[in-house]
């Protein structure tokens, strides 16, 4: 897990707390261990993009179009991973 605040570990939890004040962010990205990755300063940028861009395309494939289209598709992507 990468995060742009202060992670700390108690029995296997990532903790973070933390404060924003309006127009400040964090970022918290979680990868799969043998994910090696650059560190650039877009690295958060790239990352919610790549995210993005896969989930659009994943839900895309859906033949559902039927009146709770959008609710089937957001089950959907809950309940695919």
């Amino acid at each position: 897990m990468r995060s742009s605040v202060p992670l700390k570990v108690e029995k296997g939890a990532a903790i973070a707390e933390f404060k924003l004040r309006g127009g400040q962010t964090a970022s918290f990205i979680l990868e799969e261990a043998q994910a090696i990755r650059r560190r650039k300063s877009d690295y958060v940028s790239d990352a919610f993009k790549e995210t993005m861009n896969y989930w659009l395309a994943w839900v895309g494939r859906s033949k559902y179009r039927g009146r709770w289209r959008e609710m089937v598709n957001r089950s959907a992507l809950t309940l695919n991973y």
